[in-house]
């Protein structure tokens, strides 16, 4: 099935899609031939919690918004039925019937806050396995949401709309979806606090100063199942990575900030107030947060290679950083992280990447030549 833009959707609303032949042209259903189905969706918004975006996390619940919705009918309630029409609904918790519906649908699916304009499938599983752009969707008020991982069944029975014509009384049925975010949310902020290290009287750093927040290691895009899709997007090796110094442009997984001294001489730092900032990503990410600074090495501390900027890299959510417990994010949660307490020796650089070399020095010995016949000078 094509689906070319939402204009199409919207003139179908009384129409049949064809399942099998992406080239088959649109047909009409004779008038009380299909199905009534009546849609009730629980609740027209997703709970979850929204960050403030200013100097303190907001401890109320809110809600995203569910701004759209379309509803897909299958053949089967298996990820491999065919999809044989679809509507889009009215965003309202109030029941809404859906006259001249195929009648060989037998389950139906829910997507919302989501554009599939030129989008192609058939099935449900190709549904699920479609990409989609993660930096459109950078806030919860426009988080994708989903009915899940299956269709569900659609139930006979239920009471036909009085004023409906097109329909036929034997051919009634219903159906009611919860939707739920399909994406991962991490939200940083609070304060930021600096100590030396442990056996140190001294920073090693003369000046810092918070200049960048964000994500490293996160996928640009998603599928509708969750999934990280694409390549993840590292620091420093693309122009939609991190800012500054580091890409040509800036990134909807950054945001610069204000930057404000933290040293205020070599043994005494103050905090400095990370102002919240929220980013959604694909379940099953495994994230690195990354603070980055404008630094300068003391004078006494070592700068042979030239150090550049520092950067604080959170790599795993536990205080056991191995691949083999990484956490990985699931879908429709946020992770707080509500505080920084960090020690002078926790900065890194930007490459932390661990060789090993071998290297061999052969010193080679004085070359000898022997003169035989000299030249002898008045």
């Amino acid at each position: 099935m094509k689906l070319n833009n939402w204009i199409l959707m919207a003139a179908m609303t009384m129409g049949l899609v064809a399942c099998n032949n992406d080239d088959a042209p649109e047909s009409t259903l004779p008038e009380g031939k299909g199905k009534t189905v009546t849609v009730t969706i629980k609740g027209n918004k997703v709970d979850s919690r929204a960050a403030n975006e200013g100097d303190a996390f907001t401890d109320n619940s809110t809600q995203a918004t569910l701004t759209t919705a379309t509803i897909f009918f299958l053949t089967d309630a298996a990820t491999t039925g065919t999809v044989c029409d679809y509507r889009e609904l009215t965003v309202t918790e109030s029941p809404q019937q859906l006259h001249n519906v195929n009648p060989a649908a037998k389950a139906a699916y829910v997507v919302g806050n989501i554009n599939l304009s030129g989008k192609h499938f058939n099935t449900l599983a190709d549904l699920l396995n479609l990409p989609a752009d993660l930096s459109g969707y950078t806030t919860l008020a426009s988080v994708p949401v989903t009915s899940g991982a299956t269709a569900t069944e659609l139930t006979a029975g239920g009471t036909h709309d009085a004023n409906a014509t097109d329909h036929t009384n034997d051919k009634m049925y219903t159906v009611a979806f919860t939707v739920n975010p399909i994406l991962s949310r991490i939200e940083i902020g609070g304060t930021v606090t600096l100590t030396m290290s442990d056996g140190a009287d001294t920073f090693t750093f003369s000046s810092l100063k918070p200049t960048h927040v964000g994500l490293n290691n996160v996928a640009p895009s998603f599928t509708l199942a969750g999934a990280p899709s694409g390549t993840p997007l590292e620091a420093g090796d693309n122009a939609t990575g991190y800012p500054g110094d580091l890409a040509t442009t800036g990134s909807w997984m950054f945001d610069e900030l204000t930057p404000e001294e933290m040293i205020t001489d070599e043994t005494t730092a103050k905090s400095f107030t990370l102002p919240v900032h929220g980013y959604n990503l694909a379940a099953g990410s495994q994230p690195i947060v990354m603070l980055a600074f404008d630094s300068k090495k003391a004078d006494n501390a070592v700068t042979i290679p030239p150090v550049p900027r520092a950067y604080l890299k959170i790599i795993n959510f536990t205080d056991q950083a191995t691949s083999a417990n990484k956490k990985v994010l699931a879908a429709g949660k946020i992770y707080r992280i509500e505080s920084l307490s960090i020690k002078n020796g926790e900065l890194t650089n930007l490459d932390n990447t661990v060789i090993c070399v071998e290297a061999t020095v052969t010193v080679g010995n004085w070359g000898v030549e022997t003169i035989t016949t000299p030249e002898y000078g008045k």
